[in-house]
């Protein structure tokens, strides 16, 4: 089954090195290097968590991994060091390069939170100009040039980026079962038959077995049917406008009755349900 409780409130001195406030192993390493970029919560996140017996949200953050180590690794969350237990860091390897249609695992870079990204200019491909998914196309906000953050593009600082490229690698949206619901996370760790993921901003525990990687489509066209994920539930849907460049796609899905015009990600769209 799918687990989404919290483990029992407890005081900062009472938590143990590398637990988290789901029941999920303890990991004992990790693969991020001392000065590199990492994606990961707020340590205040976590002890919330655990003060309050009950989950917080979990924003994803880029900082700097300064103490690799057993269990809990040392990371500089602005201008101080916190301790973050190794399964809730996700690495970005040093030294990465990116081609055009790439989908890359990143942050936004002018704003904050974890974001998937696709390159649409590499000229530069340590630093390549990317367009962010997991921004609402329709967000009314707007950069300083007037241009809506859910249609802008930026460039990625070096290093600040990874290319998705395996299934089970961190970022990649996951279709799991919950019941006889297909739900959608982002993949945070996985170890084992266990997988950690992010749903609608909280830590869920799936078993492997309920879990389906998301690999994006080579082709989409208008008229498909398709399959997205609407308020973390996989709807059925069929596209009317697709812009692959930016990896976005128009649909149309049923919500309450009626038709809506909703803007997926490719990142997210299958073109049918795991059985």
């Amino acid at each position: 089954m799918v687990s989404i409780g919290i483990i029992q409130a407890q005081t900062d001195s009472t938590i143990r090195p590398g637990v988290i406030p789901v029941n999920y192993p303890v990991i004992n390493s990790t693969s991020s290097l001392s000065g590199e970029f990492v994606l990961t919560p707020s340590r205040a996140f976590i002890d919330k968590s655990f003060e309050e017996g009950k989950q917080s949200m979990f924003i994803f953050y880029q900082n700097i991994m300064t103490e690799p180590d057993s269990m809990e690794s040392k990371v500089k969350q602005i201008s101080k060091e916190v301790q973050i237990p190794n399964s809730l860091i996700i690495p970005i390897p040093a030294g990465q390069t990116a081609r055009k249609g790439d989908i890359v695992l990143t942050s936004w870079q002018s704003g904050s939170g974890m974001q998937r990204a696709m390159v649409v200019d590499d000229k530069n491909q340590d630093s390549p100009l990317v367009h962010y998914l997991d921004i609402s196309w329709d967000n009314p906000a707007k950069n300083k040039e007037g241009v809506p953050i859910g249609q802008m593009t930026e460039l990625l600082p070096q290093n600040t980026f990874v290319v998705l490229t395996q299934e089970w690698q961190a970022g990649r949206t996951v279709i799991y079962k919950d019941g006889n619901n297909d739900k959608m996370g982002i993949l945070i760790h996985s170890s084992g038959d266990q997988v950690l993921l992010l749903a609608w901003s909280y830590l869920v525990v799936v078993p492997r077995e309920k879990c389906f990687p998301v690999i994006p489509l080579t082709e989409i066209n208008k008229d498909d049917v398709v399959y997205i994920p609407l308020y973390g539930n996989y709807k059925q849907a069929t596209v009317t406008r697709v812009d692959i460049e930016k990896g976005r796609v128009w649909v149309n899905v049923e919500f309450a009755g009626k038709q809506k015009e909703v803007v997926a990600s490719v990142t997210d769209i299958v073109s049918k349900l795991p059985e």
